[in-house]
C-alpha cells in the first residue's frame, strides 16, 4: 500500500508541474517587497547607477500581446508623462537609453514616459527572447498616486506582480517608496523634489510625479522565447486586491538583462555613448481612441501643474501568445543581487 501511495503522490506532483499557465496562475503571489531595490530617475542619473545596462531588452508597456478579443478584455488607459527636471543638472545620457530620455541642457532634463494603466484583473503579456541560459534581472518602471487620505490604508496600496511563462508570481508593494506620489506635477528641480519628500509611518513618498525603477528581481531562465506577465498588486496585509485593479501603476515598461554579481556591478562600465540625439517615441503602437479615464489616472490640472496628457485606449488587435510547455522556466527563488550604490529600501510588509 505504501508503494501505491508513493506512486500516486509522485504522479500528482508531476501533473501539477506540467499544468498550463491558466491552471497555475491563480496561485497567490509571493511577496518580495523587502528584496527589491528602487531608484528614482533623479537618483539614477545623478549617481550614474548601472540599473539599466547595455544588454537590457526593453518591453514597452504599450506593446502588449494580449488576445484583445477575449470576453473579459478591457483596453488599458494610456498617456505620455513628460517629466522635466529643471535647472542645469549636468546629466548626460550615460547609459544610451533611448526609450525615455529625450535631452538635457542648461534649462533642464526632459524625459518622456508612454504609460499604461491596466483595466483588466489578469496580466498584460509581453514577449522577449534571451540567447543563453542563466540568471536574469527584471527592472520594472512605473509609479502610482496615493492620495493623502488613503495613506496607510492597505486597501489603497499600490504595486505590481510579475511572472514568466505562467510560472511563480511575485509581487512588490511600492506604497512606501518614492514611486508613490501625491500630485500630478511633472516639473520640478532636484532640490524641490528632495525638499518635498513626504515621510510616512513606513517609508518616504514623493509630492511630485516621479517614475521609479524597481530592480533586483532575479529569475533563472532558459535560452529562447518567453512571455513576461505583468499584473497589479495582488494583496496588502489582510486586504485581497486580486479581483480589482485599483492597485495598478502608471506602468512604462520593463527591462530584462543578465543579472550581475557584486563584483561585476562594482566594475561595470558602459560602452561609449555614440549619440545623444533627441528622439521621439510614439505613445502606443496601436491606434488610439479617446476614452474617459478615472479621476486617479487622468487628473485635472491645478494652477502651476502640467496638465495630464490625453488618455487613450488601444484599439483591439489579435496576437495571443503561444502557451508554453511544462517547466519552461525554473524560478529557483529570488536571488538577492548586491545594492547598487546604496539605494536599498525596506517596506512595511
Amino acid at each position: 500500500m505504501k508503494k501505491i501511495m508513493t506512486a500516486v503522490l509522485i504522479l500528482a506532483l508531476a501533473v501539477t508541474m506540467c499544468l498550463p499557465a491558466s491552471a497555475t496562475s491563480a496561485a497567490k503571489a509571493r511577496d518580495i517587497t523587502d528584496e527589491v531595490k528602487v531608484a528614482t530617475v533623479i537618483e539614477m542619473y545623478q549617481n550614474k547607477l548601472p540599473i539599466v545596462r547595455a544588454d537590457a531588452i526593453f518591453m514597452d508597456a504599450n506593446d502588449y500581446t494580449n488576445d484583445t478579443k477575449a470576453a473579459d478584455w478591457t483596453a488599458p488607459g494610456t498617456g505620455t508623462r513628460q517629466i522635466t527636471v529643471v535647472g542645469d543638472t549636468g546629466w548626460t545620457n550615460f547609459n544610451n537609453d533611448q526609450n525615455f530620455w529625450i535631452d538635457a541642457d542648461k534649462e533642464g532634463a526632459l524625459f518622456m514616459y508612454p504609460c499604461i494603466w491596466s483595466n483588466i484583473s489578469g496580466p498584460m503579456t509581453y514577449d522577449f527572447e534571451i540567447k543563453e541560459d542563466g540568471l536574469y534581472e527584471f527592472v520594472v518602471v512605473g509609479c502610482a498616486q496615493i492620495k493623502e487620505e488613503a495613506v496607510g490604508n492597505d486597501a489603497k496600496d499600490r504595486g505590481f506582480s510579475i511572472s514568466v511563462d505562467g510560472g511563480e508570481k511575485v509581487q512588490v508593494n511600492i506604497s512606501d517608496t518614492l514611486g508613490v506620489f501625491r500630485d500630478y506635477s511633472y516639473t520640478y528641480s532636484i532640490e524641490e523634489a528632495k525638499a518635498a519628500e513626504i515621510t510616512t509611518a513606513n517609508g518616504v513618498n514623493s509630492k511630485f510625479f516621479q517614475l521609479c525603477y524597481y530592480y533586483n528581481i532575479v529569475m533563472d531562465l532558459k535560452k529562447g522565447q518567453h512571455t513576461f506577465e505583468y499584473w497589479h498588486l495582488e494583496y496588502s496585509g489582510a486586504e485581497d486586491l486580486h479581483a480589482g485593479n485599483s492597485s495598478r501603476l502608471n506602468f512604462a515598461g520593463a527591462y530584462v538583462q543578465a543579472a550581475l554579481t557584486d563584483a561585476e556591478l562594482a566594475s561595470y562600465v558602459y560602452p561609449e555613448v555614440t549619440t545623444e540625439e533627441p528622439t521621439t517615441k510614439a505613445v502606443t503602437t496601436k491606434a488610439p481612441v479617446t476614452t474617459k479615464a478615472s479621476e486617479t489616472d487622468a487628473p485635472t490640472a491645478d494652477a502651476g501643474t502640467t496638465a495630464a496628457p490625453t488618455v487613450t485606449t488601444a484599439a483591439p488587435t489579435t496576437g495571443k501568445t503561444e502557451e508554453k510547455g511544462c517547466a519552461s522556466v525554473t524560478l529557483g527563488g529570488i536571488v538577492v543581487v548586491a545594492a547598487v550604490l546604496g539605494f536599498a529600501w525596506k517596506a512595511r510588509r
